[in-house]
């Protein structure tokens, strides 16, 4: 009896080694089982990311891609609107300085023109001069009153002129450029024009209403 007791309580503790193997290996793949998912989940997240990765990348150059050409094309237009104005401005600058010669250029030809006209008219005036002077006329630029005009003709041997015809008085008048005193006046009696050689007053060539002593105070006469 104790050999048997014996022999189940060795049977008890003892048990076969397959069995033993096959509790181990169940063991062991109830362990390592979330490992396996957990190494599985891992795999497939990584495979994602890896084809993920490659589409962000592109994406990502294309995208600085785009910005890189936007920035070209604003740089390039900005540049060519600056070479553009420069080229404005260049162009009125020698459009600016071209007029300048052309007024130039034109007003040292008016100057020139001016003084050889101005020449000619002095050579005329001059010889009018020379030539009233054969006809026994003087000309005074001095500003005198009549009574000291007078004298100096007087103290040249003449008088103030006297004009007795319309052809004189023409031609006086073209000759005369200003307000000239003639030998007619009021001032022996007042109201009453008579010339210095006391010859009597034609107001024919006369223009309307003259001489008509305005104001009661025109004593002498001019030519204008």
């Amino acid at each position: 009896m104790e050999n048997i007791y014996s022999n189940i309580e060795h049977s008890y503790c003892n048990r076969p080694a397959a069995d033993q193997d096959r509790d181990e290996d169940m063991n062991v793949n109830e362990k390592t089982l979330p490992v396996e998912l957990m190494n599985s989940s891992t795999k497939a997240t990584n495979q994602n990311y890896r084809r993920r990765c490659p589409t962000l990348s592109a994406m990502c150059f294309g995208l600085a891609c785009v910005f890189l050409v936007v920035t070209v094309l604003v740089l390039q237009i900005q540049i060519s609107a600056e070479r553009n104005v420069n080229l404005s401005c260049k162009n009125m600058l020698v459009e600016f300085n071209e007029t300048i010669n052309h007024i130039q250029a034109n007003y040292s030809q008016r100057t020139t023109e001016k003084d050889r006209l101005q020449h000619r008219f002095n050579s005329i005036e001059a010889e009018l001069r020379k030539r009233n002077s054969e006809r026994g006329y003087h000309f005074s630029d001095e500003r005198k009153s009549w009574s000291e005009s007078r004298q100096v003709c007087m103290d040249r041997g003449g008088d103030l002129v006297v004009i007795n015809n319309v052809e004189e008085q023409r031609f006086l008048s073209s000759v005369i450029k200003e307000n000239t005193w003639i030998g007619l006046s009021d001032i022996k009696m007042e109201g009453f024009m008579k010339w210095v050689d006391n010859s009597p007053l034609n107001v024919m060539f006369w223009i309307s209403g003259e001489p008509n002593n305005a104001h009661g105070n025109e004593d002498c006469v001019q030519i204008l």
